[in-house]
């Protein structure tokens, strides 16, 4: 009897896949909805915020600053991972989706079986439309929430109010080329001539190295007017959706090139502070006077100095627990079982 209680346990958490790419998922929003409200209700949760990098470290600053705020629980663990297999190997120069799905479920299976996480963020974009793809989306037990879902409904709100506005959406090669955000944003009934999309090859890692930089500065400005080039119709506002974490460090620039290489009114769509709403819905600001929240950050690589110190500067305004995290990483080699190279 025991034993069967335990699996019906374990199965209210089986097969929470967010579509982000266009996938069919095994749970439907309101399977969803239920599993995550029970995470809400427990007093101590460990919150596992994953990415290819240190951009979605933004949104492990943003669950810190909103649980000094929120109180839902008493205590939060929350682990930031760099699921980065090489330093000279990142998911965009992988030859294949196979490819990149091993490496990433079993940077996944590694990251789990040392964190033990109660709910995981893929906060990254390009991770979350190769997630659906992995081994471990077919067997985890654990739910698993991706960005682009989230990045999508945002986006489509704000067209469904911007009927005439154009949004142009900027992301990796990986993001771009599944073409996970237009397939999502058509199924939410937003017409194809209302977006348009632009790759940003090794932007992100040029923002991470130094996002004050010439390079970074210049590299936005060439996409962005290679994006203008692509808008199919006149347009007095344009959107810019940021379908990369690490590009919300630099939304300011980014809103500057557009300004300048289309004119009109720019708005920027940034879907990392809506990740923090999976862990914070409305109505459960006092389960607590306040919320101890333990913060970690865990890498395979190591990170350079620079990095450490450019992103620390970006996120310790919202979350000096997260800054400090990050220039006291735990470098693990043994996070996860990826042969280095290629």
């Amino acid at each position: 009897m025991k034993r069967r209680k335990w699996f019906v346990a374990m199965s209210w958490y089986a097969g929470l896949f967010i579509l982000v790419s266009g996938v069919a998922v095994a749970m439907s929003p309101d399977e969803q909805d239920q599993r995550l409200a029970a995470l809400r209700a427990q007093d101590s949760i460990t919150v596992l915020v994953i990415d290819s990098g240190l951009g979605g470290l933004s949104v492990s600053a943003s669950i810190d600053h909103r649980a000094q705020r929120s109180s839902c629980h008493r205590s939060i663990d929350l682990v930031f991972a760099n699921a980065l297999p090489d330093a000279a190997r990142g998911y965009n120069t992988m030859s294949s989706m196979d490819e990149k799905a091993a490496v990433f479920s079993e940077a996944l299976r590694g990251m789990t079986a040392m964190v033990h996480p109660d709910v995981i963020l893929i906060a990254c974009n390009t991770l979350s439309v190769v997630y659906p793809h992995t081994a471990f989306a077919r067997t985890t037990e654990i739910p698993v929430v991706g960005i682009v879902d989230i990045g999508v409904k945002f986006m489509a709100d704000r067209l469904r109010q911007e009927k005439d506005a154009i949004l142009v959406l900027f992301g990796t090669e990986t993001t771009i080329g599944e073409d996970s955000h237009r397939v999502g944003l058509r199924k939410e009934g937003i017409a194809e001539d209302q977006m348009t999309t632009q790759a940003c090859p090794d932007l992100a890692g040029e923002i991470q190295s130094d996002p004050d930089g010439d390079v970074a500065r210049t590299m936005i400005d060439l996409y962005a007017a290679e994006a203008a080039g692509t808008i199919s119709r006149r347009t007095s506002k344009t959107l810019v959706g940021l379908c990369c974490t690490h590009y919300g460090y630099v939304a300011d620039r980014f809103a500057e090139a557009m300004r300048s290489s289309a004119g009109g009114v720019v708005e920027i769509l940034d879907p990392n502070e809506r990740m923090a709403d999976v862990l914070f819905p409305a109505g459960c600001e006092t389960r607590f006077t306040n919320t101890k929240v333990t913060q970690r950050v865990l890498s395979r690589v190591r990170f350079s100095d620079a990095e450490i110190t450019a992103i620390a500067r970006l996120v310790e305004s919202k979350s000096q627990g997260s800054a400090n995290a990050l220039r006291m990483y735990q470098h693990t080699p043994d996070l996860f079982g990826i042969k280095n190279g290629p």
